[in-house]
């Protein structure tokens, strides 16, 4: 078997069909912690929101499936069970909405040389019944100490992300992760991958313990930054996010999250951010969210404060 080949760029899944459900949008804004009210109030008008990540309940299986299609091409049971979250890049088109079809296709879409191992780039499109794309989600997983093939680029960091004006307002707060977060995540999310909620799994892969998810991670930094730019009871539509991650994040720890905000502009606001750990390590670096709410001129920092 091999460990990895470039032969894998261009493999595509089959496309797979999936009902949004009331329940697994409401489940997965609980497995973040998301106390926001449009998340849960399936009396509302426009119906239920869908949290900003939700994304991430369909990556996850279409990567899954992926990777199955990959075993077939040879890669071997080591490299899967060494790939950690290194980055993703969210871009929601529109909100995922309760009893739609969405077909779901993930494509390898890039294999780069990295010193900690090589970093796998998978694309998956999310689409409605009429083709229209919902969202594609970039989503690169690093493979940690395996080596890359012959002839792949080699790694080059992404620039990070700027404001466009000046900042308006700073955020810094301390973030109470649960010690069961991780475990909460993957049954609320319904994402599942054994060094979050497996002490032994975590060991085999040369883990310090378990982690949570990066997943889980960036829809926690983005929940506490709409919570400080808009009421609770607000609705607001984020059209971006995106993150590199660094540290793990281990349960039941304290963070702190730390962001820049734009000025509202047309009813947008941009929010530049990182986490770090307790002993000031990044957890996430390079975070960036679009956020576009009803009725401009609305002050940053609204929200929380």
């Amino acid at each position: 078997m091999n460990d990895i080949s470039l032969d894998w760029l261009g493999v595509r899944t089959t496309p797979f069909q999936h009902l949004v459900g009331e329940r697994q949008l409401m489940n997965f804004a609980a497995a973040v912690q998301s106390t926001r009210h449009a998340f849960y109030d399936d009396r509302a008008a426009d119906g239920l929101a869908a949290f900003p990540t939700f994304s991430s309940y369909y990556s996850w299986r279409a990567v899954a499936q992926l990777w199955e299609q990959l075993r077939e091409l040879g890669a071997s049971d080591r490299v899967m069970n060494q790939q950690v979250h290194y980055r993703s890049v969210i871009t929601n088109h529109r909100e995922f909405v309760a009893g739609e079809t969405v077909t779901v296709v993930a494509e390898v879409t890039g294999l780069r040389q990295h010193k900690a191992g090589t970093l796998l780039a998978t694309t998956v499109d999310m689409r409605a019944a009429d083709g229209t794309l919902i969202c594609q989600e970039l989503a690169e997983g690093m493979l940690r100490g395996i080596e890359s093939p012959a002839g792949a680029h080699q790694f080059a960091r992404a620039a990070a992300p700027t404001l466009a004006g000046p900042a308006k307002r700073n955020l810094d707060v301390r973030i109470q992760v649960g010690p069961l977060l991780a475990h909460q995540y993957d049954a609320g999310a319904d994402i599942h991958f054994p060094i979050h909620t497996s002490a032994r799994a975590a060991h085999d892969a040369g883990l310090p313990g378990i982690i949570v998810q990066g997943s889980a991670t960036l829809g926690i930094c983005v929940d506490n930054v709409l919570d400080w730019l808009l009421p609770s009871a607000d609705r607001a539509f984020v059209s971006q996010v995106e993150g590199s991650f660094g540290t793990f994040l281990r349960p039941g720890t304290d963070v702190q999250l730390r962001a820049e905000a734009s000025a509202w502009n047309d009813g947008m606001a941009e929010v530049v951010f990182s986490l770090f750990s307790q002993d000031e390590k990044e957890i996430i670096r390079n975070g960036y969210i679009a956020v576009t709410a009803a009725g401009a001129g609305r002050s940053i920092g609204s929200g929380r404060s």
